[in-house]
């Protein structure tokens, strides 16, 4: 098949993939409001298809994807081109860019992330041409990345630990298992305030997290301090150690740190 072809595909023979969803989450309502359109004989523009020669990645054109199941189509007009699932990858972080539902916060922040992840070898302001963002943006959650993979790190090794960014304080409390407990404290002149707590999630989650708690001080870009929890003594040992570290003023916790 010619690359930019427009054809009728099968539903049945489109591969979809969450990687390749361009939306933080698929809008329902856009959903009902394309089947119902779809039910009435409207007709919608073709969703683009990236064909490898085993598959046909969908890299645009997910909510009509919906909505055609939805409404019991069994095909869609598609157009074609040539390229791997990595090519429909790259096409679709700006795909929403200048059409359909305007992109969210949410949207281009997991475009970014994709973007990152999977083009870590391009410049900050290459990867803004991608996604269509600027540049300081990509900057930040480059650098929000470098974060996690020091958490992760810090996990991997089966570490309980505390890391401080001025007045806040970010627990990591590994459990049993692949579980750890993560929250997030920060002091005022009134005391310490808990502002997010996750308990036991798995740790193949922890990027999702520590992107939600940066991203609540949209300076915090990495940690000024690390320290390793002691727990030796098990569990609960760990946990009473940390209730104490919380409740210090902000410079006690830190000279604490730097002991």
């Amino acid at each position: 098949m010619t690359a930019g072809t427009t054809t009728s595909c099968l539903l049945s023979d489109i591969s979809t993939d969450e990687d390749l969803q361009p939306r933080a989450r698929i809008n329902q309502e856009i959903v009902n409001e394309y089947s119902e359109a779809m039910s009435q004989g409207e007709t919608f523009s073709p969703v683009i298809i990236f064909d490898d020669g085993e598959n046909k990645w969908l890299a645009d054109g997910y909510h009509r994807y919906y909505a055609a199941k939805r409404v019991g189509l069994s095909s869609l007009g598609a157009e074609f081109r040539t390229g791997t699932k990595l090519d429909a990858l790259r096409f679709s972080l700006s795909a929403n860019a200048t059409h359909g539902l305007r992109r969210s916060q949410a949207d281009k922040r997991r475009a970014v992330l994709a973007a990152l992840e999977n083009f870590s070898h391009l410049s900050n302001r290459e990867i803004a041409r991608l996604v269509r963002i600027d540049d300081k943006t990509v900057g930040k959650y480059r650098s929000r990345v470098g974060v996690v993979a020091e958490v992760n790190q810090r996990i991997a090794a089966g570490k309980s630990f505390v890391a401080s960014h001025g007045e806040d304080l970010l627990f990591v409390f590994k459990l049993s298992g692949q579980y750890v407990r993560m929250f997030w404290i920060t002091h005022d002149s009134s005391g310490p305030h808990m502002i997010y707590d996750k308990r036991g999630f798995n740790i193949k989650y922890n990027e999702c997290h520590v992107l939600a708690i940066t991203n609540m001080r949209l300076d915090m870009t990495d940690f000024e301090q690390w320290l390793v929890i002691p727990n030796d003594g098990g569990e609960w040992d760990a946990e009473e150690w940390m209730k104490e570290l919380i409740e210090m003023p902000g410079e006690e916790v830190a000279r604490e740190m730097e002991a």
